[in-house]
């Protein structure tokens, strides 16, 4: 067993990036630079997650590649929470991040469900602020 090396010694492969995928479970892999015999490797992976086909379906394990849809998502909700003046601009971003990465909808449903989240949130907002304004008139 050789490990991939950290540094870029000659002749021991520092990179590894896949091929081909046959969608049967086989990839094949590229290793660079070429190592100069066999050398047997151990690869943590993390599947896809799976496309859903019901509303009940659940999504697990949360996929790596989406983390910036979470990221985003979790950045919004932490400055809505903080009544931060940055809450809207982020949670429209993480909304059309949403939507951007959704195959299954066409641009009339795309359209549709932004605008009634962002209506939602702008009742939201007013009755927060209308709320606000009650209680400082309340305390003059």
């Amino acid at each position: 067993m050789s490990n991939l090396a950290q540094e870029g010694t000659q002749n021991q492969a520092a990179f590894i990036s896949t091929v081909y995928d046959d969608n049967n479970g086989n990839l094949t892999f590229r290793l660079m630079p070429p190592p100069d015999q066999p050398v047997q490797l151990y690869i943590n992976y993390q599947k896809s997650a799976k496309t859903f086909s019901k509303t009940s379906d659940l999504w697990t394990p949360i996929p790596d590649y989406m983390s910036y849809l979470y990221n985003q998502g979790f950045l919004a909700k932490a400055y809505e929470y903080k009544d931060d003046e940055r809450f809207a601009f982020v949670y429209t971003q993480f909304l059309h991040e949403v939507l951007s990465a959704n195959d299954g909808l066409t641009d009339s449903q795309k359209n549709i469900f932004l605008e009634t989240r962002l209506l939602s949130q702008r009742q939201s907002q007013s009755a927060t602020q209308t709320g606000q304004l009650a209680r400082q008139g309340r305390s003059s």
